[in-house]
C-alpha cells in the first residue's frame, strides 16, 4: 500500500478505495474513481500512470480476483477479512 501511495502520487483514501479492477498492469494505469459510498475528495476519476518498480511489485503481490486491491487481515469482526484497510493505521503499519 506504501509503494502505490508513494509512487502513485495519490490520497490514502483513494488508495484504500482502489478495487483489483481499477489496476491495469498491462496498460500501465491506475484508475481512480470516484463511487458512492467511495467518493473521491472533488468526486472527479482520473488515472495515473504505474511506474516500472511499481508494477514490478505489483506483479510479485498475491492479488485478490476480485474486490478491494488491499484489505485487512481477519479479525473477530471479519472472520473472513476482506474489509476495507483502516487509513488512520497506515502510519503505524509503515
Amino acid at each position: 500500500m506504501v509503494a502505490v501511495l508513494a509512487f502513485g502520487g495519490m490520497r490514502s483514501s483513494n488508495c484504500r478505495n482502489l478495487l483489483v479492477s481499477d489496476v491495469d498492469l498491462d496498460g500501465g494505469w491506475i484508475h481512480i474513481r470516484s463511487r458512492e459510498d467511495a467518493e473521491t475528495k472533488c468526486r472527479n476519476e482520473w488515472k495515473v500512470p504505474i511506474h516500472p518498480r511499481l508494477a514490478t511489485i505489483l506483479r510479485l503481490m498475491k492479488l485478490p480476483r476480485d474486490g478491494y486491491l488491499f484489505t485487512a487481515p481477519p479479525s473477530r469482526k471479519y472472520p473472513d477479512g476482506g474489509h476495507w484497510i483502516n487509513i488512520k493505521h497506515l502510519n503505524d503499519d509503515f
